[in-house]
């Protein structure tokens, strides 16, 4: 197919005398000086072209709209990810890296980096370690990041979980719930923060069971942080018949990785602190 910007090489043929005929230009765009009004040959009637800074346009317009297309898509699987705006605002490249971060923002990196992999044989990760290491700042990095390349990823705290279920089931009854829970265990990527903080009852720890061993059985990899230890985090887990089956499920379907960095929480509190300070020093 001819380009607009060749136009004047077109020819036609009369069926007649086979006599090669060309377009006459009656106008030409004055920025590029390509046609934009011209003559058919054989019957003299007039046609549009388009020149160079018309398909620049349009080309630039098309871009736009691809765009924003993207972003719409975004901004909606954002929505649909259950983080909250804090949550969404944590991406890698706001990080602040040094020698006592950077190997675990890089692990965190090479996980998103080689998501298909993971995916694949359901490779999930256990950030624990005390409160203020980063890492909820890095599970919300992970997240944010495969849910731009359009992965399917929710993330929210244990407790933001389990209120959103109940209110499920309060809203909408069985069926509400139903659905909730589906759409979380449906996830390709699920990120639990803050594993341990919710209190404990007999249906938290049943339903935590239920959404930990069906991720682990479709093969869907699972992030989850805690500020527990492994052994706190499996005295957590165990239920009223002492069987610590959540417990086993995680550290069967996912990698420990133990945060030993310093209190960036603390630091960034001292940082934050006022000449005239009513609490004190912070502890």
């Amino acid at each position: 197919m001819e380009t607009i910007g060749n136009i004047m090489a077109m020819t036609t043929q009369t069926s007649a005398g086979n006599k090669k005929l060309k377009y006459t230009v009656l106008e030409r765009c004055e920025t590029c000086g390509e046609p934009v009004k011209l003559q058919e040959p054989l019957f003299g009637k007039e046609v549009g072209a388009k020149c160079k800074c018309f398909r620049e346009q349009q080309e630039r317009e098309e871009q736009a709209r691809r765009l924003a297309e993207a972003e719409y898509e975004r901004r909606k699987a954002k929505a649909n990810s259950f983080m909250d705006e804090k949550a969404q605002a944590a991406v890698f490249d706001s990080l602040i890296i040094d020698d006592d971060n950077r190997r675990y923002i890089q692990a965190a990196k090479n996980y998103c980096k080689h998501w298909s992999e993971n995916y694949k044989e359901n490779r999930g990760l256990l950030f624990y370690g005390s409160t203020g290491r980063g890492k909820t700042t890095l599970a919300f990095c992970i997240a944010n990041r495969l849910t731009d390349d359009g992965i399917n990823a929710k993330a929210m705290t244990v407790n933001s979980m389990i209120q959103r279920v109940r209110d499920s089931f309060r809203n909408n009854g069985e069926d509400g719930e139903t659905a909730l829970k589906a759409e979380i265990k449906a996830a390709s990527l699920l990120i639990l923060d803050d594993l341990g903080a919710e209190q404990k009852t007999d249906w938290s720890t049943v339903f935590l069971y239920e959404i930990i061993d069906e991720r682990y059985r479709s093969g869907k990899p699972t992030i989850v942080t805690t500020n527990l230890s492994l052994k706190h985090l499996r005295e957590h887990l165990t239920d009223q018949y002492g069987v610590p089956r959540a417990f086993d499920r995680l550290v069967e379907g996912l990698t420990p990785v133990e945060f030993q960095c310093r209190n960036y929480r603390k630091e960034q509190a001292k940082a934050n602190k006022s000449d005239y300070d009513f609490f004190g020093d912070i502890e």
